[in-house]
């Protein structure tokens, strides 16, 4: 993928599913449901870094620190 068609993944896909995602984990009601969450945007985190050829660690940090 070239810069834009990143950029534009990134903005539109993946900080979008993402955050949804860590919204999910915090409103779970109970331990099941919060695990599921967590392994679904674990999965998620690391496929999107790979399709943005980004390390895992830096793309969680970024989501996190935007939605704070």
């Amino acid at each position: 993928m070239d810069r834009a068609r990143k950029l534009y993944y990134y903005k539109n896909v993946v900080k979008r599913y993402l955050r949804d995602q860590l919204i999910l984990i915090e409103d779970s009601k109970s331990d099941m449901e919060r695990s599921f969450y967590i392994d679904r945007y674990d999965v998620q985190l690391r496929d999107f870094a790979r399709a943005l050829n980004v390390n895992e660690k830096h793309l969680d940090a970024i989501i996190k620190k935007e939605q704070q």
